[in-house]
């Protein structure tokens, strides 16, 4: 977790040294309420906020795929497709059942043009699935892939 100097001035404000501002500490909570905040920045498409956030909810608590799962798609989202891709595999080898980063795998490794990789996540997020919304997108997203 990173931390903010004691007294801090106007000049050591991330603001200040042309950096995106960030985000306050949770009052309380601690990972959980480090992800919620991650999920909200991420809703209001305030991405690089977003991955921050994540990445503190995975530091503060590196089993949770859930948090690691969020924080490899807001790293998609956010154009860093190595990072995306080393925090899904960790999502999957911490849950290899976690049907949604199994899909959201399959997203990273298609933008990367990796087909058979991405063919592969699809087909295992299909074995999981139970969503029938989420499976006609993946068939749909099948298809394409094998053009």
């Amino acid at each position: 977790v990173r931390t903010r100097p004691a007294q801090a001035t106007r000049a050591d404000t991330p603001a200040a040294q042309g950096m995106p501002p960030r985000p306050a500490p949770p009052a309380a909570g601690g990972a959980a309420a480090l992800n919620a905040q991650g999920e909200a920045l991420f809703e209001r498409g305030e991405n690089t906020a977003a991955v921050a956030q994540f990445r503190r909810a995975v530091e503060a608590a590196p089993a949770n795929a859930y948090y690691r799962n969020n924080l490899g798609w807001a790293l998609y989202q956010a154009g860093d497709l190595q990072g995306a891709t080393r925090e899904l595999e960790e999502t999957l080898r911490l849950e290899p059942r976690r049907a949604i980063a199994h899909a959201n795998l399959g997203e990273v490794r298609a933008a990367r043009g990796d087909t058979a990789g991405a063919i592969a996540a699809y087909e295992r997020f299909l074995e999981l699935n139970t969503d029938p919304r989420r499976a006609q997108i993946a068939r749909d997203k099948l298809r394409r892939l094998r053009g």
